[in-house]
């Protein structure tokens, strides 16, 4: 009896400390960015989720998915399945609203194909990791609002792949 009383003496306590952080405003104007980034570090698209850690570091993270079916030129149905996620670590140079920004992180990716025979089912699949980075413009207002981004995304793997980004958004 003595611990289910401690147990919710505790959680009690718990709930009263969220319940008074809950109200505590952060020192940033602009807290998070959500944005749709046309090429750039999701490769033909991305929808991102951004949180501001201080006024010029931020984290990143995005997914993309696509996938195609079609005939092969041997008359298989064949099936193509890609998921890119760019998580990145970002850090914002500027004043007001107008911004440069540097980014690196990981690009994890899933590929998978399916090609169908007559005789046989092939599936092909896996996953993987590749650096991408960023630079490039950001308007970000100071207290939120539209967000424009422009950057120079490249992505590292045995070559060096050059695209850019073109993205929209809002911040609060």
């Amino acid at each position: 009896m003595k611990k289910i009383k401690m147990l919710i003496l505790l959680l009690i306590s718990t709930l009263v400390y969220a319940q008074n952080s809950k109200f505590e405003k952060s020192s940033l104007p602009v807290q998070h960015s959500v944005f749709v980034e046309l090429l750039g570090n999701g490769f033909l698209y991305s929808v991102n989720f951004e949180k501001y850690i201080k006024h010029n570091v931020s984290i990143r993270a995005g997914g993309m998915g696509f996938s195609k079916s079609g005939v092969t030129n041997k008359n298989q149905r064949a099936k193509v399945g890609m998921f890119l996620m760019p998580v990145m670590a970002n850090y914002l140079m500027g004043n007001h609203n107008h911004k440069m920004e540097f980014g690196v992180g990981p690009l994890f990716f899933y590929v998978s194909t399916t090609s169908i025979d007559i005789k046989e089912i092939n599936n092909i699949h896996g996953f993987g990791v590749r650096a991408t980075a960023r630079m490039g413009y950001v308007y970000l207002p100071q207290n939120g609002g539209l967000t424009f981004r422009l950057a120079y995304t490249p992505l590292m793997t045995d070559v060096f792949s050059h695209s850019v980004g073109l993205a929209l958004g809002y911040s609060f």
